[in-house]
């Protein structure tokens, strides 16, 4: 790769966990601090607005899935191809949600055929990524709060979220950098929490450089 380095951070979680928003509220942070931030929004959201709802009958929840995985690697492959032709700038993908999230909604010998069809595997799918952040729904905290209206699209009720929600944390989390952002009364808090986690993970970047430099020099 060029002189510039590219960080993948993937936001995930439940429904109604708050990822759009902390896409947008991450992205102006990071930016307040220099970093060059480049995003990419839900694909599943964008698919349904096309047109493709499984719950309709346009489209079954296995071709859905391939849609997604689909769209979303070849979206991820060339934003990379760009970033990388800056040579200069430590740059930042910011992703609602990742691969591995269609595992999620599918039986696992459906998902394994999505994965063979592309010659992957589940470890290929987490080296992809530097980081990933879990926000939990809120549907886990106070039922009462998840509703769809910050996305009319989404389908789940308060128990399917709970699950999606779990099963969420648990395909992603055999990743060595997986963070878990917890429900917090106040959303205010619980975007401060995906903040400092993620400096944390710029800073450990930067300490693992610096470390690398001196063995350098040493030897």
């Amino acid at each position: 790769m060029s002189k510039n380095q590219i960080k993948s951070f993937v936001l995930t979680g439940g429904p109604c966990a708050g990822k759009s928003e902390g896409i947008e509220e991450l992205k102006k942070f990071l930016e307040e601090l220099q970093y060059k931030v480049i995003t990419i929004p839900e694909i599943a959201t964008e698919t349904r607005q096309n047109g493709f709802i499984h719950t309709e009958g346009t489209i079954s929840q296995i071709d859905f899935q391939k849609v997604i995985f689909e769209m979303q690697m070849f979206k991820e492959n060339l934003y990379k191809r760009i970033m990388a032709k800056n040579k200069k700038d430590f740059m930042i993908l910011l992703l609602d949600r990742g691969l591995l999230d269609g595992k999620v909604y599918l039986l696992e010998n459906e998902f394994q055929k999505i994965l063979e069809t592309h010659n992957l595997k589940e470890s290929d799918i987490l080296a992809r990524y530097d980081a990933i952040f879990h926000l939990e729904s809120t549907a886990v905290g106070d039922a009462e709060l998840y509703n769809n209206t910050t996305n009319r699209f989404r389908l789940s009720n308060s128990e399917q979220a709970r699950i999606q929600n779990k099963k969420s944390m648990e395909v992603w989390s055999k990743h060595p950098n997986f963070h878990i952002i917890s429900v917090e009364d106040e959303f205010k808090t619980k975007m401060n929490k995906l903040k400092e986690a993620a400096v944390n993970e710029l800073e450990r970047e930067k300490s693992f450089k610096r470390q690398n430099e001196v063995n350098e020099v040493e030897q």
